[in-house]
């Protein structure tokens, strides 16, 4: 695996891609709305919380032709978004890491991608900002002395 911003390891293998209109799908029940995808993986918005870890099918729609797929995943992270959704709420961001693909996924996800996808270079670049701040940020310096009775 090579090495990311700042020396750190970079876990993305194949490509991302940002899609650029609302693609919605399901995962592990949940309505969901793919944000970007790559071979190896997809990032999801929700409006509930999935548990990580949590396995599922992904299945998507390419609203350009129809073509369905499904894939396979695991949650690998989840958070709390800061962007909020059209009634107000907060919704929630996840990765998936698929974890099987089957060959007629792969080729709808290469005609969603040829008709709604761009090419993701801008985020390796804020990580790594991210990553240099965090570095050059002034550390809080704790010790886990015992202070003695009288003071």
């Amino acid at each position: 695996m090579p090495a990311g911003p700042t020396g750190s390891i970079e876990s993305r293998r194949r490509p991302r891609f940002v899609i650029s209109q609302a693609v919605p799908g399901r995962f592990s029940g949940y309505e969901i709305r793919l944000l970007d995808i790559s071979a190896s993986g997809a990032r999801i918005e929700h409006a509930e919380r999935i548990k990580l870890g949590a396995q599922s099918i992904l299945q998507v729609t390419n609203p350009h032709n129809g073509d369905s797929m499904q894939m396979e995943g695991v949650v690998r992270w989840s958070r709390l978004s800061v962007r909020k959704s059209s009634n107000g709420q907060h919704v929630y961001e996840s990765a998936i890491a698929f974890t099987s693909v089957e060959a007629e996924a792969h080729l709808a996800l290469a005609r969603l991608v040829s008709a709604l996808g761009s090419h993701d270079s801008g985020s390796l670049e804020q990580k790594r900002q991210m990553l240099l701040a965090r570095e050059r940020a002034p550390r809080m310096i704790t010790t886990r002395g015992q202070i003695a009775a009288d003071q």
